[in-house]
């Protein structure tokens, strides 16, 4: 009978051991959420930044040879 109520009671304790590491993992993974947003945002506000430069330095080339190409060719004015 006590062979029955050890064992039941290690049981529990396992359990519960189970869960709080489960809840240890839960509340890590909670704490990393906030700073993976704050560096997905920090990357996206670099992206924007990048793509941003590149299409102006894109314009500013279109521009520079389609003048290059009106000094050329006068005609086509």
């Amino acid at each position: 009978m006590w062979t029955v109520y050890n064992s039941l009671k290690a049981l529990r304790e396992r359990v519960r051991q189970g869960y709080s590491q489960v809840e240890v993992q839960l509340k890590r993974r909670h704490d990393l959420i906030p700073r993976l947003s704050a560096s997905f945002i920090g990357l996206m506000k670099h992206e924007q930044a990048v793509q941003t430069r590149i299409a102006a330095l894109r314009n500013e080339t279109a521009a520079d040879t389609l003048l290059l190409i009106i000094e050329n060719y006068p005609e086509l004015k």
